[in-house]
């Protein structure tokens, strides 16, 4: 599933997509594509990680199943792409492959930093 993460603040805009896949595992593993270039790895691999950790542990906390999440490919945009934007992006594009939905989650800019949280309401279906 793919997720374009889009915010705007007083300085201006910060995009970024991640494409995520997953499947049922054992406990929580993360595996970058070996198609995402090293660069974006480099740059954006721990935001990238945060990002499905944080869509990921959201996930069981609602009591959903652990699982393996495959960062299949990352949209790089120079100019507005920030370590924020491409966190955000992967906790959406993860959370909504796990089976969330757009509604459970909330945008947020605390000032400095854009992010996510969890909504309260239903256990996600299985």
């Amino acid at each position: 599933m793919q997720y374009t993460f889009f915010g705007v603040t007083a300085e201006g805009s910060r995009i970024a997509g991640v494409d995520v896949s997953c499947s049922e595992a054992g406990h929580l593993e993360i595996e970058l594509s070996p198609e995402i270039a090293v660069v974006d790895a480099s740059e954006f691999g721990e935001s990238l990680e945060r990002g499905v950790r944080t869509a990921h542990d959201f996930w069981i906390r609602r009591g959903g199943t652990p699982h393996h999440v495959r960062v299949e490919r990352v949209l790089f945009y120079p100019a507005d792409s920030t370590q924020d934007a491409m966190e955000c992006a992967a906790t959406m594009a993860t959370w909504l492959t796990l089976g969330g939905s757009k509604d459970q989650l909330r945008k947020s800019f605390d000032g400095d930093r854009w992010g996510f949280s969890l909504v309260d309401g239903d256990v996600p279906s299985q």
